[in-house]
């Protein structure tokens, strides 16, 4: 997953000029990945059918793995496989078949901390909340309404249940021992 380069927080910013690779139209999380695109203004160029078995995206965009284009490859990359396992395997086939842009999709009703930093391929669904200094790996999905607490660490290809909490306590020997807590 290191291979894929991260591209910058999007959030706000119009891609329907640019389109988006989703990487695993069997996956039923697609139909959200999909409303939280066109709540944020994203075009979706193609949803790739990358395993046998139904699809659930969009049958107008959704293209099978031989019908893959260098111009596909060169388009920013979301993985929206839910299970972690299954993503990270799912990642490693995208990156071998060529994809190297991993895009972060942040729902416009998703509230991301300034400070956090999310990972390449992050998908922060509706409704979530991101706290202060939070860190997110690569490929991690945040289902709807999920939050993450100020100063937490989810690792790569995490995600979360709908309306999960995620919550950290920082080590007491990185803490500043002289100021008293509040």
């Amino acid at each position: 997953m290191d291979r894929a380069s991260r591209s910058p927080d999007l959030r706000g910013a119009s891609r329907k000029n640019v389109g988006l690779i989703l990487y695993g139209a069997g996956s039923q999380l697609i139909v959200d990945v999909q409303e939280s695109c066109a709540r944020a203004g994203w075009r979706i160029a193609a949803s790739v059918r990358n395993v046998d078995g139904p699809a659930y995206s969009d049958e107008r965009c959704t293209i099978a793995l031989d019908q893959l284009t260098p111009s596909h490859r060169k388009l920013p990359l979301l993985v929206p496989v839910f299970t972690p396992e299954l993503r990270r395997i799912a990642v490693e086939e995208a990156l071998r078949k060529g994809f190297a842009n991993a895009a972060t999709l942040i729902d416009p009703t998703a509230v991301v901390a300034s400070s956090a930093q999310l990972g390449g391929g992050c998908y922060i669904n509706a409704g979530c909340v991101i706290g202060g200094s939070a860190v997110l790996g690569d490929f991690i999905i945040m289902n709807s309404s999920a939050r993450v607490a100020h100063h937490c660490r989810v690792g790569i290809t995490c995600r979360s249940g709908p309306g999960s909490p995620f919550a950290a306590v920082p080590r007491c020997a990185e803490a500043r021992s002289s100021e008293p807590e509040p």
